[in-house]
């Protein structure tokens, strides 16, 4: 068993990775809005993107099952040698933590004492369908065999808008259920320059998750 405070800080190491990468897709986007390329060639920026976004899905999934050690290092090995399509490794990861996926929340004040509250987000976030979904697709975009998917650059950057913004607001704000027993609660920072910040909850009272532990990830 994984110890908890081990636990938030790999986490914390690896949303600061899906966020350094999230800060790429967005300047190279913002950057060809205005004709700025950040490689000097469009097609080359849509693939830069497209990677990032598939190294963030990558890093989703392994942050998900941090807890188990030896899934994450079969989980390394299938998807270096392709042996498992989106399905299979999402099948896969629900057998080993059925609760892999990132909760989306936001927080609300209580009443007149302002105490902390947090909701779930219900709409406008990735989806664990469109999770699986857009990782085929950014695998399939990487191919090089495949027909001309620049005809319509526009329609590229569109895509590639719509996963990032899905993305940010799926992650932003999140728990994530480790094991039964090892939840965390992840929060991005408004800055690059931030810190990512992961809090140990556990399930020890009727009125909801308790902080126990705040963990910062330089």
């Amino acid at each position: 068993m994984i110890n908890p405070q081990e636990a938030s800080k790999q986490y914390g190491h690896f949303m600061r990775r899906i966020w350094y990468r999230i800060d790429v897709i967005s300047r190279c986007r913002a950057n060809s809005e205005y004709s700025k390329l950040m490689t000097g060639y469009s097609h080359v920026d849509v693939d830069l993107c497209y990677l990032q976004l598939r190294k963030c899905f990558e890093l989703m999934m392994f942050a998900s099952v941090l807890a188990h050690d030896s899934f994450g290092h079969e989980l390394g090995k299938k998807i270096l040698n392709k042996e498992w399509k989106p399905g299979k490794i999402i099948e896969k990861m629900r057998q080993v933590n059925p609760d892999f996926y990132p909760i989306p929340i936001h927080e609300t004040s209580s009443g007149t004492s302002g105490a902390r509250k947090s909701e779930r987000l219900k709409d406008g976030f990735l989806t664990e369908l469109e999770f699986a979904q857009a990782y085929g697709h950014c695998g399939d975009w990487l191919h090089a065999k495949r027909e001309d998917p620049y005809r319509d650059l526009d329609m590229c950057w569109q895509k590639i808008q719509n996963y990032e913004t899905k993305l940010v607001r799926l992650l932003k704000h999140h728990f994530i259920l480790l094991t039964d027993s090892l939840i965390l609660e992840a929060k991005m920072p408004e800055k690059l320059s931030g810190e990512v910040e992961v809090i140990i909850l556990t399930h020890s009272t009727p009125d909801g998750p308790v902080d126990l532990h705040h963990n910062h990830a330089p």
